[in-house]
């Protein structure tokens, strides 16, 4: 007849077979890939059409980056365009920033409006390829940091539209000293002294019907331009 197996023998079994079962548990879930996280969706951008007489500011905002399109005329209905896209909630929560410039046209003093927004709100300034950019134009390019001239595109160093009390000839004369000015004012704030001085005097100079014509290599070798 068989003798009963003390109880300490199978307690010790017992706990055996339970060791053995609580690893076979954990070499099976580590051999479970964890169950990927699923990502947070990505909000699409945000696009803020503001067209206005004579043209139009498009802002985009994607994630931290904004930019802003203008193109046409320069006037007071345009730099208040500008001004509502500068100011919105999307482009206050931008930290990159950079504003397209596709052939602004239009008077001295709101060029250098539009400029002295742009810097006073940390806006980059560029000028896209295939874009003839005059004088009006770079004057607002100038008011950014940092200043691009996309390769294909041409800065044109033309008159200075004419005051209407001074002008005179085909080209309007020479700009009224108030015009110089504001000009040399202008270029100082926002341009290095060589680069403000260069421009100021090709511009005073400049004939209506050969201005000077600027590649985008020639651009940032004068200093209007930082990058390319």
């Amino acid at each position: 007849m068989a003798t009963a197996a003390p109880s300490s023998v199978v307690r010790d079994a017992q706990r055996r077979a339970l060791a053995v079962a609580a690893l076979a548990v954990g070499l099976a879930g580590c051999g479970t890939p964890p169950r990927p996280v699923p990502s947070a969706p990505v909000p699409p951008p945000t696009v803020l059409e503001l067209p206005y007489d004579g043209g139009r500011v498009t802002l985009t905002r994607d994630g931290a980056l904004c930019a802003l399109r203008w193109q046409g005329a320069l006037h007071a209905g345009a730099l208040q365009r500008l001004r509502q896209a500068l100011d919105s909630d999307a482009a206050r929560a931008c930290h990159q920033r950079r504003a397209w410039l596709h052939g602004l046209d239009g008077a001295l003093n709101d060029a250098v409006t539009a400029g002295a927004m742009l810097r006073n709100r940390g806006w980059g300034t560029a000028v896209p390829a295939a874009t003839v950019c005059t004088t009006p134009c770079w004057l607002v390019l100038a008011g950014g940091q940092p200043r691009r001239v996309e390769a294909g595109a041409t800065v044109v160093l033309t008159p200075l539209p004419p005051d209407p009390d001074f002008a005179r000839g085909p080209c309007g004369g020479e700009p009224s000293r108030a015009q110089q000015l504001t000009l040399a004012r202008y270029l100082g704030a926002m341009l290095p002294d060589p680069t403000a001085v260069a421009l100021h005097r090709r511009v005073v100079e400049a004939d209506c019907r050969a201005p000077p014509r600027l590649d985008a290599t020639q651009a940032l070798a004068l200093g209007l331009a930082t990058e390319r």
